[in-house]
């Protein structure tokens, strides 16, 4: 393990043996059984601490699952594992304005945008101007709800 090694390659499990895994997830999420899904995906996560999109696939579940807070933890290993997907840092913003935490995903949208231009996906980039939009209206409503209780 020093030299970067998986619990997997300790146990003997091959990575044919995770991609099976990672296909029942899959299967799991798409059959609307996210909480089999997520304890498939995290198996996975745990056996192979390296891969990308096994952490984006866990945080997608999450998601869905309304466990923001998991779901951005999933998101951030995600992106630090694959530093020019721009999809991860999405959802990312999206938990933590789901988290009503505007001000951090105002920087991580911007994040996003930089990502997006090495590889531009024109999906992502909709959901960016949203998330952009989503952001100015909650900030416009905590400066609202600040004035009314300073009246």
């Amino acid at each position: 393990m020093r030299a970067g090694g998986t619990i997997a390659s300790l146990r003997g499990i091959s990575a044919d043996q995770l991609e099976e895994y990672y296909a029942m997830g899959y299967l799991s999420a798409t059959n609307g059984r996210l909480e089999d899904a997520e304890r498939i995906f995290n198996f996975v996560v745990m056996h192979n601490h390296l891969d990308a999109r096994t952490h984006k696939a866990l945080g997608m579940v999450r998601h869905l699952l309304g466990a923001h807070a998991l779901a951005a933890n999933s998101y951030v290993a995600a992106s630090v594992l694959d530093v020019m997907d721009p999809e991860p840092v999405v959802h990312l913003a999206e938990c933590m304005l789901a988290m009503d935490q505007v001000e951090s995903a105002a920087p991580t949208i911007d994040h996003a945008t930089q990502r997006l231009a090495r590889s531009p996906n024109q999906q992502l980039q909709q959901r960016i101007e949203l998330l952009k939009e989503s952001i100015a209206k909650k900030r416009a409503a905590n400066k609202t709800e600040t004035h009314q209780g300073e009246a």
